[in-house]
């Protein structure tokens, strides 16, 4: 079976993300990181090449990458605007 293909929203260098969800995608031979997304444009081109992945400025792109078929939302409430 092929692995699941992971989008993370929140997938920037500096964030949990970063730290906890992206490290336990990678180590986890059932799933596979698709693409991330980030809030800002540099920090989402920042991220790409790191993660391997492509990076997207925005949910809308990651959402509609068709390899990912599992999103996960790692993002400060505080950030959140709708």
């Amino acid at each position: 079976m092929d692995p699941i293909g992971v989008g993370v929203i929140g997938g920037s260098t500096s964030g949990w993300a970063s730290l906890s969800h992206l490290p336990a995608v990678a180590a986890a031979p059932a799933f596979g990181l698709r693409a991330i997304s980030t809030s800002r444009r540099s920090s989402a081109e920042e991220a790409s090449p790191k993660f391997g992945v492509p990076g997207y400025p925005g949910h809308q792109d990651l959402i509609a990458h068709p390899g990912v078929n599992l999103i996960v939302g790692s993002v400060k409430v505080t950030d959140t605007t709708s």
